[in-house]
Parts: structure tokens; sequence; C-alpha cells
């Protein structure tokens, strides 16, 4: 996946071709690159990197196919500091 800066109009000429492909409608198509570029224009303007290259987001996957069990957990201290909140995630057992 690119970056958003990486993105280049072919780019988005692919994607609208391909999301036709499947037999959206024109409107569908239009709507859904408008979502994209208003949505990447409000990360933009909060200073939000859209790819979290700053460490804006973290995964944590607790379940999946591939898991024998799910992973057990609590949501611990909340915290605030250096313009980015942390949260704790504690293993039960």
């Amino acid at each position: 996946m690119k970056h958003p800066t990486e993105v280049v109009p072919d780019d988005v000429v692919r994607w609208r071709d391909w999301l036709r492909s499947r037999k959206k409608s024109f409107a569908t198509v239009a709507f859904k690159l408008s979502v994209v570029r208003s949505f990447f224009e409000y990360l933009k303007a909060a200073g939000v990197d859209p790819c979290g290259e700053r460490g804006e987001f973290h995964t944590f996957v607790f379940a999946g196919p591939s898991f024998k069990d799910e992973v057990r957990l609590t949501v611990g201290e909340r915290v605030f500091r250096d313009s980015f909140w942390f949260c704790d995630l504690v293993p039960e057992g």
C-alpha cells in the first residue's frame, strides 16, 4: 500500500476502473472517491499521518483463525502524554 503522498493520478484511475469492473455505478464510484479524498484532507488538517507513520495508530490482534484461543484482556490505564493517547491492554489470568 502506498503512502498517500505517493499516490498519483494513474492510481486513482486504476481504482476507479476496478470499482467499475465490479459493476459499481458512476455515482457510487464518485462518492467513494469523494469520501476518501475528504477523509485524507481531514487527517492532514488535524496533523495526522494517514498511514500512521508517526505512531498515530497501533493494532492489537486478539482473536482470529490462526489463534488456538482468543487472547483475554482488560483495558487498563488510559494516559494522554506528548500529544498522544496511550491505553494499556492487560492480559487476564
